[in-house]
């Protein structure tokens, strides 16, 4: 684990059951790894601020348990501060514009801050929290979960592997269900040949246009059954009495989607990639990405059942490594690609 250093979180709201509540436990608690618990750093004295309106029990609880300083603003939080800790409310698809500003602005110079979730609104916004950041000479880091969480199984793209295909099958509420898709999606094309070249433009199908759009090769629909092989959450049938099936091969997957959405992206390199939205035929997120060479890789990225929400667990293992060298464990760049593709895709 990391030496002992301030620990500063900014909190938009801390909640029963959020992100926010998740992750700081595991900073405060810690989490298992490598087969046993691994406890925080002896000493490690964390700083917190919350909205006062968005403040809960819980966290009044662990700052008696645990000895956390309640600042009374950003400022005196982040005041001596080496790791910084952003969060903002919900699953991460809404930046929290002022926490990261003012953790980049006010943060010591060469802190490591953490943003979970988006960097910014659109590719512009994260690119000038990047610049920011440079500026002040601060390390920093943005994820969502899917990124890290465990794969069932745990595969991934080969370095250097030409893709032809990606998609990705998501569920959630409108803005979540994508930004989920997209932060899975990414660390899993950017192994692909040549890296990510960026994003050239994006287009979103809804409704019947969606499976009208699929037969014509518009986005690779070809690719849902290896996607759906994944899935341990099938709706239909297998809600009702446990059975296999079929989902696609039966016709089924367009009668149980509910509003699905599929948003094709374009990016420079040529590579077309999708996230497909489909409430109501899974409850769990997987992908299949498909090589030139033919090959299909698949796997669900999985959300353990609560109350634990284990799969924050391995993200806060990267950013507990993070705070701790100051090396970053993926690229920048993939944080300005989500908030670039989530803003085109959304729009």
């Amino acid at each position: 684990m990391a030496e002992a250093m301030k620990l500063a979180a900014l909190l938009e709201e801390h909640m029963p059951g959020g992100a926010a509540q998740g992750l700081l436990d595991r900073f405060l608690i810690g989490f298992p790894a490598d087969g046993e618990f691994r406890r925080p750093p002896a000493g490690r004295k964390p700083s917190v601020f919350v909205p006062p309106f968005a403040v809960d029990a819980e966290l009044s609880r662990r700052a008696a348990d645990f000895g956390i300083e309640r600042a009374r603003d950003a400022a005196s939080c982040l005041a001596g501060a080496r790791a910084v800790l952003v969060v903002p409310s919900g699953s991460g698809h809404r930046p929290w514009d002022l926490g990261i500003e003012t953790a980049l602005k006010s943060a010591d110079e060469g802190a490591r801050v953490f943003v979970f979730g988006l960097l910014g609104r659109d590719g512009a916004s994260a690119r000038r929290a990047a610049e920011l950041a440079a500026a002040r000479k601060i390390a920093l880091l943005a994820s969502g979960p899917m990124a890290t969480t465990f794969r069932l199984p745990q595969v991934d793209v080969p370095a250097g592997e030409e893709i032809a295909q990606a998609l990705i099958v998501t569920v959630g509420e409108p803005g979540e269900a994508e930004f989920l898709g997209v932060d899975g999606l990414l660390p899993l094309i950017e192994r692909r040949r040549g890296g990510e070249a960026g994003v050239a433009s994006a287009r979103s199908y809804r409704g019947g246009d969606v499976w009208m759009a699929g037969e014509k090769g518009d986005w690779p629909m070809d690719l849902l059954p290896a996607a759906l092989s994944r899935s341990d959450r099938p709706k239909g049938d297998p809600d009702k009495d446990g059975r296999t099936q079929d989902l696609f091969g039966l016709g089924l997957v367009p009668r149980l989607a509910r509003d699905p959405a599929v948003h094709v992206i374009a990016h420079k390199d040529g590579l077309r990639s999708a996230v497909a939205v489909l409430n109501g035929v899974v409850g769990d997120l997987n992908f299949a990405v498909r090589a030139r060479s033919g090959r299909v890789i698949s796997a669900q990225l999985h959300v353990p059942p609560p109350p634990n929400l284990h799969h924050l667990t391995l993200l806060a293992e990267a950013v507990e490594r993070f705070f701790a060298t100051g090396e970053r464990p993926w690229p920048i760049e993939r944080s300005l690609l989500a908030a670039e593709a989530m803003a085109r895709i959304t729009q």
